[in-house]
């Protein structure tokens, strides 16, 4: 059986917040300790934060109209908007103060992105940092993405959890690049559903799929959870968690400052002028 150490106050807390739960290293030792040793995917464990109105709740419908591009008109409106995220999960404070710098660099950078079209960020990086996660914590193979992959998952997910706020092309597609905030996101979510499902997985490898035929690709995560195989789910729940709780083990000592700067590095997000 998986044992887990006690673990710092800021990590357990952080870690139940769904946006910046993506920087597990930094916020997240306790809370997918948790969830884990419960035998309940991180997947499951975001629909239940959704409440009876899933998948987008009164409070989650706030926080995709506040992160609508047409509404972020300020800086102090990307403020709003990664405020209200924050205050979703009652963050304790001790956690609000160390998170002060990167907030402000997340909603400074989530801002310029939406002014300059130049300052998102493609797919194929969040795909590369993700990717760069998984290799560092040595997970199953099946856990990488493509840019392929991670595209589709991102149509799908934003369908069923922010469809106001994802960015789009003119003609309502949804676009190859994304704003920091998003791109934080996507990272949590196939981190929760480790990775992509085989069933998306086939359905691109076997050109099924094309972002003009949405309808036909498999739903994903934790729109999908109904209809989940779940002997394989177990499986690889199994064989993801191992693989964590290895990598957790050989660096109790990692220190928040420098993995979350590590993670804003790969992504592109500035340090503060």
């Amino acid at each position: 059986m998986l044992r887990y150490k006690s673990l710092p106050k800021w990590s357990c807390a952080v870690m139940s917040l769904s946006l910046f739960a993506v920087i597990v290293l930094a916020f997240g030792r306790g809370w997918f300790s948790a969830s884990i040793a419960s035998g309940v995917s991180a997947a499951e464990r975001e629909r239940s934060m959704m409440g009876s109105d899933y998948p987008l709740s009164p409070i989650d419908k706030n926080i995709d109209q506040l992160g609508e591009p047409s509404h972020m008109t300020s800086e102090a409106d990307a403020e709003a908007y990664v405020n209200a995220l924050l205050e979703k999960f009652r963050l304790d404070e001790s956690v609000m103060l160390e998170m002060g710098e990167f907030k402000r660099r997340l909603v400074r950078a989530e801002f310029s992105s939406v002014q300059d079209p130049e300052k998102r960020i493609a797919e194929g990086k969040v795909a590369d940092v993700f990717n760069g996660l998984m290799d560092e914590w040595q997970t199953p193979d099946w856990t990488r993405v493509s840019p392929a992959e991670l595209h589709a998952f991102r149509v799908t997910m934003s369908l069923g959890l922010y469809p106001k706020s994802v960015t789009r092309l003119p003609d309502g597609s949804v676009s190859a690049f994304c704003r920091p905030v998003e791109a934080l996101y996507l990272i949590y979510l196939l981190h929760a559903n480790m990775g992509v499902s085989a069933e998306l997985h086939d359905a691109i490898k076997a050109g099924r799929w094309t972002e003009r035929d949405q309808h036909i690709l498999p739903a994903q995560g934790s729109v999908r959870l109904g209809t989940a195989n779940i002997a394989v789910d177990a499986r690889r729940l199994h064989e993801y968690r191992a693989a964590l709780n290895t990598y957790l083990a050989a660096h109790p000592h990692d220190q928040f400052q420098t993995l979350v700067e590590k993670l804003f590095a790969r992504l592109g997000i500035e340090k503060s002028e």
